[in-house]
This record gives structure tokens, sequence and C-alpha cells, in this order.
């Protein structure tokens, strides 16, 4: 996700085709609004539960970590304090090389 201004990227989405199954099978206008919302109302938007209820749990903070015996590096993922719920899964962490 990009940072603030001058800040460095901490925080990342990680979305599975199964997080977002049942609105992959509907058409993109019958899950979100039809005109996009500006920057300025965003916030207010009809969209911004249904936005939040797929990318919150979804939120990582994320760190880079090299492999102690090759080149190879990780991504390392924890959720987020606050973007967990009761019914979130538990920490999932990814490996990329």
């Amino acid at each position: 996700m990009p940072p603030r201004t001058g800040d460095k990227p901490n925080q990342a989405i990680f979305i599975r085709k199964g997080d977002v199954g049942a609105q992959l099978d509907r058409p993109l206008t019958a899950s979100l609004a039809a005109r996009a919302p500006s920057t300025r109302d965003v916030t207010t938007s009809p969209d911004v539960s249904l936005v939040q209820r797929l990318t919150l749990p979804n939120l990582f903070a994320f760190s880079l970590t090299q492999a102690n015996t090759d080149n190879h590096g990780f991504i390392v993922l924890d959720p987020l304090p606050a973007a967990r719920s009761p019914a979130a899964p538990g920490p999932r962490r990814t490996s990329r090389s």
C-alpha cells in the first residue's frame, strides 16, 4: 500500500481468491456503486463497508528478511492488531524468493 509522503512502505494487502470468491462470481456493478468516489468522498462512499470487510482482515505489516544460506529473501506478513476481528483467521505467513 502506498505510504504517506516521506514514509517507507510497511503495509500490504494479501488477498487470496477464496477471500473474495463470492464477489468474483458477480458482476462488479452488483457489488460496487456505479460511480467511483473522488478522493475527497471516498470515506463516505456507499462502498466503504464492503471494501473494509474485504480488505481489513487481509491487511498486514510486512518486513523483508534475507535467508541465511543464499541470496533469497522472504516477505513476512504479520496481521495488524487493528485489522483483526474474532472471525479473522490466525496469522498467515508467506515467502517469496
